[in-house]
């Protein structure tokens, strides 16, 4: 579209109601944003395969027809790569190996779209790690427990990416980890508590050979920033 002013009427038509026209202009400058190639660009968080280790039947059908819709119009958005949650507290194995169906689907729909960078798979929610009004949060997480499970469920779908030729995963286990939260979990209510956890997984994720990821800003990635690959920076203002 050549840069200029463009002028036109949009109309409204409500169902049940009287269509109602406003007038619109959009002006297009003389300049094209340039898409950064290595960059990470995606949606934050979606819950897309949420419980469908649960769903049965219909509901299951309409959930996986829905989660390529939202998928789909990601990468119509030039989205290249995709950041699903996992179910809260849900963790399973099958012949002794971490079977993780919400994953699984993700990685199968991230590979035959066609995203360009790893699938960024939010763990937080299985691992316990999510801050203390939500579920699965950090009161309920157990150290030795925790780091064993991210080790094992990095390595079965490390090889797995593997195995089918998948762009890969960056693990993401902890959603801002602060150094200034209140966290009121028992007697260790430290407000970096959730930071040091971080710290402890990310190190865990890597002695592995896995690829890391988390949200931050300057302050909370300085103790924990040799653990994780791939940084998401929240800036609370910009410029001077």
């Amino acid at each position: 579209m050549d840069a200029d002013v463009y002028k036109g009427e949009l109309e409204i038509a409500p169902e049940g109601g009287d269509p109602v026209e406003f007038p619109l202009e959009v002006e297009v400058y003389p300049f094209k944003l340039e898409f950064p190639p290595d960059n990470i660009y995606c949606t934050l968080l979606t819950f897309e395969f949420k419980n469908i280790n649960t769903a049965k039947g219909k509901p299951r059908d309409r959930q996986t027809k829905a989660a390529e819709v939202y998928y789909r119009d990601m990468k119509e958005h030039n989205m290249n790569t995709v950041n699903p949650s996992a179910t809260p507290r849900y963790y399973s194995e099958r012949d002794g190996e971490p079977y993780l169906e919400d994953l699984e689907m993700s990685l199968e729909l991230h590979n035959r779209l066609g995203f360009s960078k790893p699938l960024v798979y939010y763990c937080g929610p299985m691992l316990n790690t999510q801050k203390i009004k939500n579920t699965a949060n950090v009161g309920l997480y157990k150290s030795k427990t925790e780091i064993a499970r991210a080790k094992k469920t990095a390595v079965r779908y490390m090889n797995l990416c593997k195995e089918k030729g998948y762009k890969g995963i960056l693990f993401f286990p902890v959603d801002e980890p602060n150094l200034h939260e209140r966290t009121a979990v028992g007697e260790d209510d430290s407000p970096d508590l959730r930071n040091k956890i971080a710290g402890e997984l990310g190190e865990a994720l890597k002695s592995v050979g896995a690829e890391t990821y988390t949200t931050c800003d300057e302050e909370s990635i300085e103790p924990i920033g040799e653990f994780y690959d791939w940084h998401c920076y929240a800036h609370s203002k910009f410029g001077s």
